[in-house]
């Protein structure tokens, strides 16, 4: 702050919550500790100018404070599938195969329609919108091959995983419409386009950092990027 160099004395480190809302820090660590507040006091400074007002010191405090929180939405180019949240604890095996009642289906944001070309479309054009939680998204069912080969292609692509975001639902009923509860970090690890069953097999990971998600969501394990919020 005078240019001088700052000592451990002069430097309080807190961990805690920051609100979104009222823009406040609230020290603590808790399960829901978000953020990191750093401030900076100097006592008596030399002043030079304010000398000449009588003012020989002066003392000066400096905060700032960092959140890396989890993700209350992602931005464009979700892929469209979405996981039931009674399946979205980490290290969870899941094989997806569209039925009307399981583990996961597919998604269409409004106002698209739940289609198999708009399932493509998101897959092969990354057109799916930005979305948020309490967002209503559409939910489908069924085992499409056209879309399972595209996602099987994307896979390839990617190697031998492949690690997105999906967003998460509070049904195991995948024929109506849902509000997004959270965001769930996913790894498919095979896409079967032609078996009986077909459908997707992936795991549910722990903690992924989305470079487009936003934070102040709860923790299903997508970590927005830290920012500095003062």
């Amino acid at each position: 702050m005078d240019g001088g160099t700052s000592v451990s004395a002069d430097v309080t480190v807190q961990v805690g919550r920051w609100n979104y809302n009222t823009k406040t820090f609230t020290p603590g660590c808790s399960s829901n500790t978000n953020a990191v507040q750093v401030t900076i006091q100097r006592n008596n400074i030399h002043t030079m100018f304010a000398a000449f007002l009588g003012m020989a010191t002066t003392n000066r405090t400096a905060t700032s404070t960092a959140v890396m929180d989890f993700a209350q939405g992602v931005g464009k180019g979700a892929m469209p599938i979405a996981i039931s949240l009674t399946y979205a604890a980490p290290g969870q095996i899941l094989f997806i195969d569209f039925n009307p009642e399981g583990k996961g289906g597919w998604f269409a944001a409004p106002p698209d329609s739940a289609s198999a070309q708009t399932f493509q479309n998101y897959v092969d054009q990354g057109s799916c919108p930005p979305l948020n939680v309490g967002n209503l998204i559409s939910l489908a069912n069924g085992t499409d091959a056209s879309v399972l080969h595209d996602l099987k292609d994307k896979l390839q692509a990617q190697g031998s995983t492949w690690d997105t975001v999906l967003p998460v639902v509070n049904t195991e009923v995948f024929n109506q419409s849902e509000p997004i509860v959270g965001f769930l970090p996913f790894r498919i690890t095979a896409v079967d386009d032609t078996g009986n069953p077909k459908g997707v097999t992936g795991t549910v990971l722990g903690l992924l950092e989305s470079a487009t998600a936003a934070p102040g969501g709860l923790n299903y394990g997508v970590l927005a990027p830290p920012k500095m919020v003062n």
